[in-house]
Parts: C-alpha cells; sequence; structure tokens
C-alpha cells in the first residue's frame, strides 16, 4: 500500500511539473520587447519565440558615444524544469553555438521578468534580469533615441 501510494504521488509531482512546463512554454511563445543597460550604452531586442520551439531576436545596441548598430539572431529553445534554455545558431550571417539558460521570475500576459542562470551568456555577462513586454508580431525596434 505504501508503495502505491508513493508511486501515486510521484506521479501526481510528475504530472505537476510538467503541467507547469507546458504552461511556462506556451506562456512565453510570442513577440517580447526588452531593453537592457551595459557599460557602453544600450541594447534593445525584440526576441520571437515561436510555437515550434525555433526563435529569432532583432537587435539594436545604442552606442552612449553615438550611433548603433542592428543584427539578428536565430536558434532553437526549449523550457526544461521551468528553465527557458536557448541554442543561439546564427548571428547576422554566420553560424554560432552559443547558449543561454534563464529562470522566469514571474510571468503574466504582458509582463515576463527573468534571469540569466546559465549558459554562455552568463559567462560573458554575468547574471542579469530581464524585464520583456510582450508586443505584437510585427512589431519594430524603435529608435535609440525612443526609450528611457
Amino acid at each position: 500500500m505504501r508503495l502505491v501510494i508513493t508511486t501515486s504521488a510521484a506521479i501526481v509531482i510528475s504530472l505537476a511539473a510538467n503541467a507547469s512546463e507546458l504552461i511556462v512554454a506556451k506562456t512565453i511563445v510570442g513577440h517580447w520587447f526588452s531593453e537592457s543597460t551595459y557599460k557602453y550604452g544600450r541594447i534593445l531586442a525584440i526576441e520571437h519565440l515561436n510555437p515550434d520551439g525555433s526563435f529569432s531576436t532583432e537587435f539594436r545596441e545604442c552606442f552612449d558615444a553615438g550611433g548603433s548598430k542592428d543584427h539578428v539572431e536565430s536558434g532553437h529553445w526549449t523550457v526544461s524544469g521551468g528553465r527557458l534554455k536557448q541554442v543561439t545558431e546564427a548571428v547576422a550571417a554566420g553560424r554560432v553555438h552559443l547558449t543561454a539558460e534563464y529562470d522566469t521570475k514571474s510571468i503574466d500576459t504582458y509582463v515576463w521578468n527573468m534571469q540569466t542562470v546559465g549558459g554562455d551568456a552568463l559567462q560573458v555577462f554575468g547574471p542579469e534580469t530581464f524585464r520583456e513586454v510582450r508586443v505584437s508580431a510585427d512589431s519594430k525596434l524603435p529608435g535609440c533615441m525612443m526609450t528611457s
């Protein structure tokens, strides 16, 4: 009897964890805008997370010294253990293999707060916190003077 209860509890916990991952995965599908500040300026981004597990992110680097630079990154994403894992496979026109792992701190229909917790992104940029805002699929990056 004890084995049945333990096994049943393990199945319920496993189903709850899988349901939680499915909810997070379905919730993050869409288009998200974020703005980050770095020592040289700011980065504006629109991230497109597709239901098939692919993504593309449009970046605009806004330099404090003036000027800007745009590029696009693309790859694949998964959710496991409630953690978003991204593998970037292309930056601009070049092939790469860069990883990033993010823990969701909070998410609702319009705002997603997350933190970098692993992968190449953590090693390069450190433990960053992002606030992403849901936008429409046809949203364009604003000019550097249009934010903050």
